[in-house]
């Protein structure tokens, strides 16, 4: 009996033992599990805390580039209608100043380009609509001279059609013309012209000034001179109407006057040489001296009659005799030969034959050298 309830104690002892152990076990799990869920909790706290804070710095940095890039939009957005409205004031600028056009086919009107399609265009014409300043120079290359060319420079007035200045024209050459019809080229400066300057009527040229060999010379064929229009009928031909009061042509050396001709053909000089052969060495000249004409030559013919109103006075110088040459032998005596009747001798005047012809001369002939001469 001891030994059933030796082993029933023992059982029962057992059993506490096992019992206690695991309460104790299942107390000390309960606390650990509980110590772990409120470490945990605390864990999940702070991670939560820190999680959501470091979201709400997100969120919040977030939420500033957005605002940012809306702020930076808004500046793009203002900025593009600033630029756009500029861009309208450089385009409305240029339109004010230049435009642009395509040539029309067949002699229809040119048409329109806006700057936008200028890229697009083929062959554009350019207008400039306001006044131009080259500060830095101004080229023109690869002009044309073909016909119907627009590569050339045209200068043109407001006509219908307009006259204009072109470089070159349709024949290559520069033509320099008035703009306006009653109006005039005017160069006001010195000019040098290096080649011949041409003058030109109906197409034909008629005179030419140019210089040659340091000179100048006119080439033409008659050259007038005068206060109206004329054809010119000589060489040179002085053109005076009669109620022109200056004299028609006049040489001068300062303020002396050596030589003109009036309009009624007399002519005005103090002594003129005479030649035979045009040269500067003269055979006979006339002069006017204080007490009349003096006219000096060697021998002085004159073909045809001579009247003379008033006294011929001839003042002749004596000639020294010559000395006798040495006796020489006396030659074969031969027929005397013919001798003129010697003519008749005045007090204070011998003469020979006297012979003149009378012609008529114009004050051009005057002018001309080669008739300032004897006759023969």
């Amino acid at each position: 009996m001891d030994g059933v309830v030796t082993t029933i104690v023992l059982i029962m002892l057992i059993l506490i033992g096992v019992v206690t152990y695991y309460l104790y076990d299942y107390y000390y799990y309960k606390v650990k599990v509980a110590d772990d869920f409120d470490k945990t909790n605390k864990r999940v706290d702070t991670e939560s805390t820190t999680r959501t804070s470091y979201d709400q710095d997100l969120v919040d940095q977030v939420n500033t580039v957005n605002s940012k890039i809306e702020d930076d939009v808004d500046d793009i957005r203002s900025d593009m209608r600033t630029d756009a409205t500029n861009l309208e004031q450089v385009v409305s600028g240029i339109n004010n100043v230049m435009s642009f056009s395509t040539p029309g086919a067949g002699g229809a009107s040119a048409t329109a380009v806006s700057l936008s399609d200028l890229s697009g265009a083929t062959n554009p014409d350019m207008s400039l609509l306001s006044h131009v300043n080259a500060l830095g120079g101004f080229t023109i290359k690869d002009l044309e001279n073909t016909a119907g060319s627009m590569k050339k420079l045209r200068i043109c007035g407001n006509g219908n059609p307009p006259r204009c200045i072109e470089i070159p024209d349709q024949n290559g050459d520069v033509l320099l013309t008035n703009l306006y019809r009653d109006k005039a080229i005017s160069i006001d400066g010195r000019t040098t012209i290096s080649a011949a300057l041409s003058f030109k009527d109906a197409g034909t040229i008629g005179a030419s000034i140019r210089a040659v060999n340091g000179a100048g010379f006119i080439e033409t064929g008659k050259l007038g001179i005068g206060t109206t229009v004329a054809t010119p009928t000589a060489s040179l031909h002085l053109l005076t109407q009669a109620n022109d009061a200056t004299t028609p042509f006049k040489v001068s050396v300062g303020a002396n006057d050596l030589f003109s001709i009036d309009k009624d053909g007399t002519v005005n000089a103090k002594k003129v040489k005479l030649s035979p052969t045009g040269s500067a060495t003269s055979t006979g000249t006339i002069e006017a001296v204080d007490s009349g004409i003096k006219i000096a030559a060697s021998t002085v013919v004159v073909d045809g009659n001579v009247n003379v109103t008033g006294t011929v006075v001839s003042q002749q110088t004596p000639v020294a005799a010559a000395p006798a040459p040495a006796p020489a032998p006396a030659p074969t005596p031969a027929p005397a030969p013919a001798t003129e009747p010697a003519p008749p001798v005045v007090s204070g005047f011998t003469s020979g034959p006297i012979r003149m012809r009378k012609e008529v001369r114009t004050p051009v002939d005057y002018m001309n050298s080669r008739y300032l001469m004897p006759v023969h």
